[in-house]
């Protein structure tokens, strides 16, 4: 029982973190820049994260009241979508190990992400993201929880030692 777990903790990982990498890339950034776009909230998001350091204010709002902003609200619809499209019925009709892990998954990136953008204190838990909202170039460093799509496809780009600023 334990083994079939870790094999699917391990597969929901994997193609999480692939479909993470092309949903900010190919929705977030291209669809994300027309204005008109229910994806544009992203850009906001960076501007926010541009000017203070990784911190966007909605995080620091919504942790410290509760209360979501327009975009917070917009990305918990986001995984409540997710999740009823892929993890529900994985859980139901393919493999309840898989649908509860891709469940976990999901929820572990939305609280790490928004941590990482609520305080500096957690800009540990995901240094290549701070890269990609602090870079002068952000169209990198398209993954966020863990940065191996973008290792292996070769858009890991790090900060250089002399502008990484201590959080």
């Amino acid at each position: 029982m334990i083994t079939s777990y870790l094999i699917a903790f391990a597969i929901a990982l994997v193609s999480q973190n692939i479909s993470e990498w092309l949903f900010h890339k190919y929705v977030l950034h291209k669809l994300g820049l027309n204005r008109d776009s229910f994806f544009h909230y992203h850009w906001e998001h960076h501007r926010r994260c541009k000017k203070n350091n990784n911190i966007d204010s909605d995080y620091v709002i919504f942790f410290m009241s509760g209360i979501p902003s327009k975009m917070i609200t917009k990305e918990i619809f986001l995984m409540l979508g997710a999740n009823l499209l892929i993890a529900l019925p994985t859980y139901l009709f393919v493999w309840p190990p898989l649908g509860i892990a891709y469940f976990v998954v999901a929820w572990y990136y939305y609280f790490s992400h928004a941590l990482s953008h609520a305080s500096p204190r957690f800009n540990f838990l995901m240094p290549w993201h701070k890269d990609h909202h602090t870079l002068s170039n952000q169209h990198h460093n398209w993954c966020v929880t863990f940065p191996w799509l973008d290792w292996f496809a070769g858009t890991r780009v790090k900060a250089p030692k002399s502008t990484q600023r201590v959080s």
